[in-house]
């Protein structure tokens, strides 16, 4: 892909394809679909994460799913192409996936978020089409081998023991194991279910994944990171976005590859979508979107409580004596006292 000037380029180049034009008239414009133009991103965002919990999570819980084969990725491919179509119109539904608290079953939930994430993440480092939609069949299948045990050991409100991490590390293999038969088509999905919680140079787990790993694992398991870190967990409350990713950035090289690093930073900014964020003006504001190659100044809505006309949105981008001095907590995220990524 010839190289981009900024996303919204981008976006056009995706939008243009004679697949994407086919794809619109079959997401947007029926109104049954979950991103129907005629919806909000709320409802797109609850539409599609219920359309994933009832297809797949459930379905495996309730071992009506025997093997891969039962499990519709026909339909997942779908899921992703909207995602991709959602993230082309508009960077909106990130605020929705960005909200730190699960409306639902941690599970699906945790993976569309990890889907979206992963999407756009692919999208700032200017993956194909093809690729980004196998990202995100891939993010959505990322932890299907939780299915397998207990989940206690991902719904504890308490420390695990060791027992409980050295069952929930399995969940890797058990993906692994279920999707086997279908290796030889789908290799870069086994490759990402295997290799997600692999970090460069040996770490992470499991023990016995060596080598380089696949451009999709990179990016699932950086967006599954930031994505465990920016929301409620049983144990502990979300960290603010601009806090995780600080640590992010923070992190060793041999933790997350560089080129994945700029990836995210070019889609998301230093200052995620979701962050509630004050200018040095005083006022507060929410971020909305990210600037390409501007990571430290996006777009921001004013937050203007007991006002009675629409929130102003500004591109701080384009202003030359606005910027962000620092950023707020409310109820729903903790403040770091030692936030360190591995």
């Amino acid at each position: 892909m010839a190289k981009m000037k900024d996303l919204s380029d981008l976006r056009k180049s995706i939008e243009s394809t004679p697949l994407m034009v086919t794809l619109e008239y079959l997401y947007t414009k029926n109104i049954s679909s979950p991103v129907a133009t005629n919806k909000t991103s709320e409802q797109k965002y609850t539409e599609l994460a219920a359309i994933v919990s009832d297809m797949l999570y459930n379905k495996l819980r309730g071992e009506s799913a025997e093997n891969a084969r039962d499990i519709p990725l026909t339909s997942l491919f779908s899921i992703s192409e909207m995602i991709i179509l959602s993230l082309t119109k508009s960077k909106e539904i990130l605020l929705t996936v960005m909200n730190p608290r699960y409306a639902g079953d941690f599970l699906a939930y945790h993976s569309l978020n990890v889907a979206f994430l992963s999407c756009a993440v692919g999208m700032g480092m200017e993956f194909q089409y093809r690729e980004l939609t196998e990202i995100g069949v891939s993010a959505l299948l990322h932890d299907i081998g939780m299915t397998k045990i207990d989940s206690d050991c991902y719904l504890s409100k308490e420390a695990l023991s060791k027992s409980q991490r050295d069952e929930m590390e399995k969940h890797p293999i058990l993906g692994w194991q279920f999707f086997e038969k279908l290796k030889s088509d789908f290799p870069w999905l086994l490759r990402v279910i295997c290799e997600e919680h692999k970090r460069e140079h040996g770490q992470g787990y499991p023990s016995n994944v060596d080598g380089d790993l696949h451009p999709y694992s990179r990016v699932v398991g950086l967006c599954d990171s930031f994505e465990a870190l920016t929301h409620n967990r049983i144990y502990r409350k979300a960290f603010h976005p601009a806090d995780a990713m600080k640590a992010i950035v923070a992190a060793k090289e041999s933790v997350f590859a560089r080129d994945i690093l700029r990836g995210m930073i070019e889609s998301l900014g230093m200052f995620p979508v979701g962050s509630i964020v004050q200018l040095n003006n005083k006022n507060a504001a929410l971020v909305v979107e990210a600037v390409w190659r501007s990571p430290l100044r996006p777009i921001v809505r004013l937050i203007r409580e007991n006002h009675p006309e629409p929130a102003e949105t500004i591109d701080l981008s384009k202003e030359n004596n606005l910027y962000i001095t620092g950023i707020i907590y409310n109820d729903d995220y903790q403040i770091p006292k030692d936030l360190r990524v591995t």
